[in-house]
């Protein structure tokens, strides 16, 4: 999940995902109890021989998308989740060590890779980080859903 929050309030946000179907998004904002309350949640579906962007952008200002922090979902195909064995590092040299690491486990250059790291738990008594997941795209189609989503306003 990558967030935009250039002009969020902090206790609202709006997850916004399109695909070849349409566009869907649902806000979030903290409740009194400190529990997230759904405030919307929408779908419009896509029109053949509509612009894709212009609908999107349409959407988003109905929806009032602008005023909150936007996060965003890829399509499954478009990264992949692997698992890792835990490099031994300082945190500080973590990245580059797991860039290295995943380099040829990943179908495209490493250098067209963005990436996130979070941890597996550790299992049994040990409590040792062992392994963690790694999430990669590629940098290109990352950026390209950034340059829509911030066109569109969200």
């Amino acid at each position: 999940m990558f967030s935009f929050r250039k002009k969020s309030r902090s206790d609202v946000l709006s997850a916004l995902i399109f695909s070849a179907a349409g566009t869907a998004s649902a806000t979030i904002r903290q409740g009194k109890s400190g529990k997230p309350v759904l405030e919307q949640c929408s779908f419009s579906p896509r029109v053949p021989g509509q612009d894709p962007e212009a609908n999107l952008k349409k959407f988003v200002s109905e929806q009032g998308l602008a005023k909150t922090g936007c996060t965003t979902l890829l399509a499954l195909d478009d990264y992949q989740l692997l698992m890792v064995e835990a490099p031994k590092v300082p945190p500080s040299e973590l990245k580059a060590a797991i860039r290295w690491l995943i380099r040829d486990l990943i179908d495209f250059h490493i250098d067209d890779a963005v990436l996130d790291v979070f941890d597996v738990p550790p299992s049994g008594a040990r409590a040792v980080q062992e392994h963690l997941y790694v999430v990669v795209s590629r940098s290109a189609l990352v950026r390209k859903r950034i340059e829509v989503l911030e066109h569109a306003g969200a």
